[in-house]
């Protein structure tokens, strides 16, 4: 929570500098330096992507887990043999899952609820959850760290995940159509 406050102080202090900064001009009314404006938006995105990658690498240290990353910065376990080939775009996926914060707070699970059921590239899951289950084939089980980024972004998911932050899924895909 700490973060959040911060990054929300940082990005309101530059919202308000950059507004205050006026452009002598011969227009009436303010102008806003918009390189100045993308430069500040840039180097504060950086910094949360920065500090959050801290956060994670920093949680897989304390554990002495191998995880492998993408480019992306998902963080990701993929263990068993599986069957078949890795999931595709356009597929119909259903996973058993837990979802976890870097807390450890338990989020969601499809023990208390069904398995979930999508299609990879046309529905409402996080990005880092796809990019994950891509690299995967059926029977397989995995646990993937999904940077705030790559899940629900600054925001949170307005229920359980609260703003800026990481999710833990441990999953196993039990299909793949």
């Amino acid at each position: 929570m700490n973060f959040c406050k911060y990054l929300l102080i940082v990005v309101l202090s530059l919202l308000f500098v950059v507004s205050c900064k006026q452009k002598n001009s011969n227009d009436k009314g303010l102008k806003i330096d918009k390189e100045l404006l993308d430069e500040n938006l840039i180097k504060t995105n950086t910094d949360a992507v920065l500090l959050e990658n801290k956060l994670i690498d920093d949680w897989i240290k304390r554990r002495g887990i191998p995880f492998e990353e993408t480019p992306t910065g998902l963080r990701y376990i993929i263990s068993g043999k599986g069957t078949g080939e890795c999931a595709k775009p356009g597929q119909k996926v259903t996973i058993s899952y837990r979802v976890e914060l870097l807390t450890g707070k338990l989020i969601y699970t499809s023990e208390y609820s069904a398995n979930k059921v999508f299609v990879i590239g046309k529905s409402d899951v996080e990005n880092g959850l796809e990019e994950g289950i891509m690299m995967m084939k059926q029977g397989q089980s995995a646990v993937l760290i999904i940077p705030y980024y790559l899940a629900h972004g600054i925001l949170g998911d307005f229920n359980e995940i609260p703003p800026q932050n990481s999710i833990i899924y441990k999953l196993e895909l039990i299909k793949i159509e």
